[in-house]
């Protein structure tokens, strides 16, 4: 097929009474209608590519589990059979607050604990089949439902020391950070206990959640956050602190501690 022509209808959008809708054009002037010409000859191809490592699927976010159910030879056979070409494995971790590590094959910087900085072997060895996001010490919560480290004061969180005015230059105020702390159910709240490390926040207030769930990802949260009677901090100085922040208990399951200087 040489100089063949299709014709593009242009579609404008249009809101009415908050609702949004779609209008053809195929009756407006010729000057709302462009023209795409194909030349399909093929003496004038410019470049080519291979479907077979162009074009191919991509897998998001298995669990051990899920790695084991999916990679059977019956589902891996019926993939083949559907003309499925590469497939790609994306593992999230930069939004779990986690390490990614491609192979399980290398050394640990304290090899007798098997722990501390984890470098990877890069000879493949063996086939590989899991490919896992590994927990950071030091990190708050994270959309896989990572929990904070626990220790003797029930939860410690870190701050991201890259978004406070000595990386960025420009005022703490300009990038809050928070901790968000999930009750499982709600519960009456007229106080909280926090024990700051160093640095600490100087200027931080305390809030809750009306709504429905705080940390839903998918959809949303739907609700705000309200800062409590109390619950407004300024040159605070660090240390255990026990804050009164209501006369009268709230009910609410999220609790959030929002932080603009330290």
């Amino acid at each position: 097929m040489s100089g063949a022509v299709i014709h593009v209808v242009v579609f404008s959008f249009f809101t009415h009474g908050g609702i949004v809708a779609a209008q053809s054009s195929a009756g407006t002037t010729a000057e709302q209608i462009g023209t795409v010409r194909v030349d399909a000859a093929p003496g004038h191809v410019i470049n080519s590519f291979d479907p077979d490592s162009a074009l191919g699927s991509s897998i998001d976010v298995l669990s051990r589990t899920g790695i084991d159910k999916v990679y059977t030879p019956h589902i891996v056979q019926e993939a083949l059979s559907a003309g499925w070409g590469p497939i790609t494995y994306r593992n999230n971790t930069e939004l779990r607050m986690a390490a990614w590590h491609w192979t399980e094959n290398g050394i640990w910087s304290d090899a007798a604990h098997r722990s501390g900085y984890f470098t990877g072997s890069t000879e493949l060895k063996e086939p590989i089949k899991y490919i896992l996001a590994y927990a950071l010490p030091h990190r708050g919560f994270a959309t896989s439902g990572d929990r904070p480290i626990q220790g003797p004061n029930l939860t410690y969180w870190k701050s991201n020391p890259y978004l406070t005015s000595r990386f960025t230059g420009e005022s703490d105020a300009l990038h809050p950070q928070w901790v968000v702390v999930d009750l499982q159910a709600e519960k009456p709240v007229s106080a909280v206990r926090l024990t700051w490390m160093n640095p600490y926040a100087t200027t931080y207030q305390v809030e809750y959640w009306i709504g429905a769930d705080a940390l839903d990802f998918d959809e949303g949260p739907k609700g705000e956050w309200k800062v409590f009677p109390s619950g407004v901090l300024k040159n605070a100085s660090g240390g255990t602190v026990t804050l009164k922040l209501s006369g009268v208990p709230v009910s609410t399951r999220f609790l959030r501690i929002l932080m603009t200087q330290s």
